[in-house]
């Protein structure tokens, strides 16, 4: 398993339209810093958001991306 470089996370609540801006904010930033492959998720339960970045192309020749990484835990 490969660790992505670049993690960001949000517990903000959100519309769908906020949350796809949220990801494309996050991922031009991840970008700007060196990313080449992104995972986005969306926790089933509360409705975070997360995304993941690594700056290789495919992680998942590497050993995979593994689960995602939540930094907020659950209340």
């Amino acid at each position: 398993m490969v660790e992505p470089f670049y993690v960001r996370q949000s517990a903000e609540p959100q519309t769908d339209a906020e949350r796809q801006q949220w990801f494309k904010d996050a991922m031009r930033e991840a970008k700007d810093r060196g990313a080449k492959h992104a995972r986005f998720s969306i926790h089933p339960t509360y409705g975070w958001v997360l995304i993941e970045a690594w700056d290789i192309e495919r992680p998942d020749l590497a050993g995979g991306e593994g689960n995602p990484r939540w930094l907020v835990s659950a209340p």
